[in-house]
């Protein structure tokens, strides 16, 4: 469970000894639409990068969608062919991925929908 929010996460990333990680580390984080739309939400976005950059952050991915666009294509792939999400560091159609699976990133995104 998220106890502190995006900023937590990306303080206890930037702890880890990247060079115990000979390919490096990717972070994919999952952020709700309101949180990035408009010239605020392009500064929290510049400020997370920078600052995940500064700390010393090797490479991270946003996901960023919300709970309809998902279910709308879980029940319409089809008009939905282009919606990529990122699993375990590589982007995947998500009307490709199992129903299992899918069902997970929409418990993320109303997770984060709660959290905005």
């Amino acid at each position: 469970m998220d106890r502190k929010g995006v900023t937590g996460l990306l303080n206890s990333v930037t702890k880890l000894d990247a060079t115990s990680f000979p390919d490096g580390t990717v972070v994919d984080i999952t952020l709700h639409p309101t949180l990035v739309r408009g010239p605020e939400g392009g500064k929290c976005i510049t400020d997370l990068l920078a600052t995940f950059c500064r700390k010393g952050g090797f490479f991270i991915h946003f996901n960023v969608f919300d709970v309809e666009t998902l279910k709308a294509a879980q029940a319409n792939p089809e008009k939905y062919a282009n919606l990529q999400v990122r699993v375990c560091g590589w982007n995947a159609r998500f009307i490709d991925l199992s129903r299992k699976m899918q069902d997970c990133f929409i418990r993320e995104a109303e997770a984060q929908a709660r959290a905005s």
